[in-house]
């Protein structure tokens, strides 16, 4: 029923996004299955990048028996702190396990994001230094994985890239 909801909707908006908690439950498989592409935020930290082996075994396992038509558009790393050491080592074991679905770009810990948050506002209405940057860097990981999806639906066509 969940899957036939999004499919409605999907004939009315360009995008449809279901965002899930990050645990691995009923509804982020309720939202695979119902899904064309997944991206996955990740924080650079301990816990996290130990979950993302079995997230991925996770969207592809649904991949597999629930939604043959399911991509993984792209691992995007959130919340990402430039300056600590700790999460640039995490980013470097995150890249070289998993190279091929990391997004080259990222959306720093910025007061704004969080400030726009309490507001009830987007993050693009708040007249600040830390909220246009916020923003660009959005627009930045948003252009990529939009790129990677046509990628992705040029090669399911056959279509050259």
């Amino acid at each position: 029923m969940f899957r036939q909801n999004v499919e409605a909707l999907s004939s009315l908006f360009d995008v449809v996004v279901i965002d899930t908690p990050p645990a691995l439950g009923l509804r982020m498989s309720a939202s695979l299955i119902a899904a064309t592409d997944v991206v996955c935020p990740i924080e650079l930290e301990e816990y996290s990048i130990d979950g993302v082996t079995d997230m991925l075994k996770t969207v592809f396992g649904v991949r597999q028996r629930y939604n043959p038509q399911l991509r993984l558009a792209g691992i995007v790393l959130n919340r990402f702190n430039p300056h600590s050491v700790r999460q640039k080592a995490a980013m470097r074991q995150l890249v070289q396990s998993f190279a091929e679905y990391i997004v080259p770009a990222h959306i720093s810990t910025r007061s704004a994001i969080p400030e726009a948050l309490s507001q009830g506002v987007s993050v693009w209405a708040l007249a600040k230094g830390s909220a246009r940057d916020a923003c660009l860097e959005v627009r930045e990981v948003f252009e990529l994985l939009q790129r990677r999806m046509d990628a992705q639906d040029m090669a399911s066509s056959g279509m050259p890239s």
